[in-house]
């Protein structure tokens, strides 16, 4: 894999330093994620991480308790519901879709 790294001067306002940090730290916490579940599926070392880091991200993934999150997670995005279990306040998501129509 071949990172490109382009450097560009931004300003932006004072008062928009906080959003700014905040989709930053997101978007970067999206691609690692992206980047380490490609490397976790090809079971192959990258050059760029060393080899104790790598033992130990191989050892937290197959730990019984990080497999049986994955697992639950993958039992949730097929469920028959749609794959969002997720309530918001006192009524389902799916309600609240009931009451939109």
């Amino acid at each position: 894999m071949i990172l490109v790294v382009l450097q560009r001067n931004v300003t932006w306002r004072v008062k928009d330093e906080e959003k700014v940090k905040k989709n930053f730290h997101s978007k970067v916490s999206q691609t690692l994620s992206q980047i380490f579940k490609m490397v976790r599926q090809e079971s192959k070392q990258p050059k760029w991480i060393r080899n104790s880091v790598w033992n130990n991200l191989l050892e937290k993934w197959n730990m019984h308790v990080y497999l049986s999150k994955c697992d639950t997670a993958t039992k949730n995005r097929l469920s028959e519901k749609g794959g969002c279990l997720h309530t918001r306040g006192s009524i389902s998501v799916h309600e609240h879709m009931i009451h939109l129509v």
